[in-house]
């Protein structure tokens, strides 16, 4: 598919749908593919009743989609879809309003001559379709449900791409969520996989410290990833300090957070920064912010909770890093904890900041030795 003309071209099929929705044939349900080769893209209009009509050889006996691009509009190339289908699509007339939104939302989100693809030989049916650009276009609920995918994603990540796309749009920025979709997407791909296989590593969780959203960006800037450097976030020295122990390098830090069982927890599920996201958490503001963790705490913080409530221990130790989370976002957080039985009241939730930046050290000792020393 190395075609950019083909491409473009092929991707008209995906319009005529939307087209023939607008018109009635609400009942039509689209269905796209790669080839065994992964050179063609094939595309079916079907009916639940298994009747497809596969639109890309059709497309293609219309017009040479190889050597210039279509004509005629989308409405056009409509009018000539229903011309020669019409027994086809009198089976498709009614409504499904649910499929409708979910197949605009999916063209808005796709680049000019970007296609979708819901299995191929690599790639079997899943919650999702990917697209040629690596973007991960989520089914509907009950799309899923309905082709009875087994769902093996531990978040609903479907749900809050749908909530911050909505915040996006709030201030103004909706035309250039496409453009940061794939970051957000692979961004909190490659952030879950890598605390996920961390959580495995900890026996007993003893202590909770609740953090924000990694930075990421190109350097894949994050706690638990051993391949980038310490920050203000968390140094070497300050947990060097509060164990009186050395630590060699990032690994050796982040084996001896595991050792002790401290779990570093973020409340967002998004990487924003101001490099590579139109929207930051900085243009979202104290209210959005607020609002964004509150949208998201059911399908991301509280299933963390819930992941790692096996591995916790009698009165675990939770703090946050920075005390202006605490005073924004404790009551939210707690309320998941006290719901979950981590802890009992607010009141058991510290904090470990400083004036200035950094870690206070005595407050991060003091909460660790309590234990650690025991």
């Amino acid at each position: 598919m190395s075609s950019n003309l083909y491409m473009f071209n092929m991707q008209r099929v995906l319009f005529i749908a939307a087209a023939l929705h607008e018109k009635g044939y609400g009942k039509l349900k689209i269905i796209p593919s790669l080839s065994p080769s992964g050179l063609s893209w094939r595309c079916s209009f079907i009916l639940e009743t298994d009747r497809e009509v596969i639109v890309s050889k059709w497309i293609q006996h219309k017009f040479d989609i190889s050597l210039n691009r279509i004509e005629p509009s989308i409405s056009q190339l409509a009018e000539l879809f229903i011309e020669e289908h019409k027994d086809f699509l009198k089976q498709c007339i009614g409504n499904n309003k649910e499929y409708i939104e979910w197949l605009k939302g999916i063209l808005e989100i796709l680049d000019e001559e970007e296609l979708p693809y819901a299995f191929s030989d690599y790639f079997g049916p899943t919650v999702y379709w990917l697209t040629s650009l690596g973007k991960k276009l989520y089914l509907s609920h009950s799309e899923a449900e309905r082709m009875e995918i087994d769902s093996k994603e531990v978040f609903d990540y479907c749900t809050m791409e749908q909530i911050i796309k909505s915040f996006y749009q709030k201030k103004g920025y909706g035309t250039n969520f496409k453009n940061d979709l794939l970051y957000l997407q692979t961004s909190f791909d490659k952030i879950k996989n890598i605390w996920l296989k961390n959580l495995d590593e900890i026996d007993k969780v003893n202590y909770i410290m609740i953090a924000e959203a990694p930075l990421w960006g190109n350097k894949r800037n994050y706690i638990y990833n051993p391949a980038t450097n310490f920050s203000q976030f968390f140094f070497k020295s300050d947990l060097e300090d509060a164990l009186r122990i050395s630590i060699d390098d990032k690994q050796d830090f982040i084996n001896m957070c595991n050792k002790i069982g401290l779990l570093i927890i973020d409340i967002s599920p998004f990487a924003l920064n101001q490099t590579d996201t139109c929207l930051s958490y900085r243009t979202l503001g104290k209210t959005g912010y607020k609002k964004l963790i509150e949208s998201t705490v059911p399908f991301y913080f509280e299933k963390k909770i819930e992941m790692m409530k096996s591995k916790l221990s009698p009165n675990p130790k939770v703090f946050f890093r920075y005390k202006r989370v605490k005073d924004s976002f404790e009551t939210i957080i707690g309320k998941t904890l006290i719901e979950h039985n981590v802890i009992n009241a607010l009141e058991e939730i510290g904090d470990i900041s400083q004036v200035g930046g950094g870690i206070n050290k005595s407050k991060l000792k003091e909460i660790i030795s309590k234990r650690y020393d025991s």
